[in-house]
C-alpha cells in the first residue's frame, strides 16, 4: 500500500499534493509526481531512476488528504 502524508511533495516541483492541480499521480517505476510535472517532461523518463515510462501507464492516485 502506498501512503502519502498530508506533507506529502512532488519530488520534481517540491510542490504538496492537493486536490487541484498537484494531484499524485503514479508511474509504472512505481515513483509518484504530480501529473503537472509528469506533462513537462521532455523524454518519457522518469527523474528518480530513468525507467521508460509510457503516458497510458500513469496512474491517478486517489489521496485522502486529513485537514487539521
Amino acid at each position: 500500500m502506498l501512503v502519502l502524508g498530508p506533507n506529502s511533495t512532488c519530488d520534481v516541483c517540491l510542490e504538496c499534493y492537493t486536490t487541484g492541480v498537484n494531484i499524485a499521480h503514479a508511474i509504472s517505476c512505481g515513483h509518484v509526481f504530480c501529473q503537472k510535472c509528469l506533462d513537462h517532461l521532455m523524454q518519457q523518463k522518469c527523474p528518480l531512476c530513468r525507467e521508460r515510462f509510457s503516458p497510458r501507464d500513469i496512474r491517478k492516485l486517489h489521496v485522502d488528504l486529513v485537514l487539521p
